[in-house]
């Protein structure tokens, strides 16, 4: 039967439409808490965890991404909660996003054979631009390059929303799977005084993840 969930969740996922903004670590199991808040607290010990990554680097505007979490169960209790923070830097540091959650998880027993873990993560967005330091084609001159002031309108250097995350982990004695959704309220980080129709925030994020130990003799 659990196997018969795992599938439905896979076929609903592949007939939605994708889209999201978000670093995405390759050893993506050395942060749990990015990749679902249901999996916070799943050990029987406080866990720091702390996470790097640079893309082409070989590109003065490579992408450089830290992240770093805390987590603990409460002992006697269901319940476990966490803190995760990340910085996304591009455009040699010009464009950045920070992003700050407050991450709790509760633990069900459905039976003697299942478990569920169900998470929220609770935080906020920043997304800052230093404006001064970019090049619009606008000021471009082919005689003398670069002159000139922009007439790009910007709506402000900087911009924190609120963001909202939830997951859900189901759980065996030797596997696991579980479904994430981020940025549920969409929040909104545009710094460009555009037609708000045109964007509608932050698309959200879903994560499908599983699992399972294989006992080889």
């Amino acid at each position: 039967m659990f196997y018969r969930y795992i599938l439905f969740v896979v076929f609903f996922a592949l007939l939605q439409p994708l889209g999201a903004q978000d670093a995405v670590f390759s050893q993506f199991y050395a942060a749990p808490l990015r990749l679902n808040p249901g999996l916070a607290g799943i050990g029987t010990a406080p866990r720091i965890a702390v996470n790097y990554r640079a893309q082409h680097t070989s590109y003065p505007s490579a992408f450089t991404t830290m992240a770093a979490s805390y987590e603990q169960p409460i002992e006697q209790t269901p319940s476990s909660f966490g803190l995760r923070m990340m910085t996304d830097k591009q455009l040699e540091g010009a464009y950045k996003n920070t992003e700050v959650a407050l991450v709790y998880s509760y633990d069900v027993r459905v039976n003697e054979f299942l478990g569920a873990r169900l998470g929220l993560a609770v935080g906020i967005l920043s997304t800052s631009l230093d404006f001064n330091s970019l090049t619009f084609g606008d000021v471009l001159d082919p005689l003398v390059g670069a002159d000139g002031v922009t007439m790009e309108a910007l709506a402000g250097a900087s911009k924190t929303s609120a963001d909202f995350g939830a997951g859900i982990v189901m759980y065996g004695k030797s596997y696991f799977g579980g479904i994430s959704f981020e940025h549920m309220n969409r929040p909104d980080e545009s710094l460009i005084e555009i037609n708000d129709n045109l964007y509608s925030g932050r698309p959200q994020l879903m994560k499908i993840t599983g699992g399972g130990q294989i006992n080889i003799k």
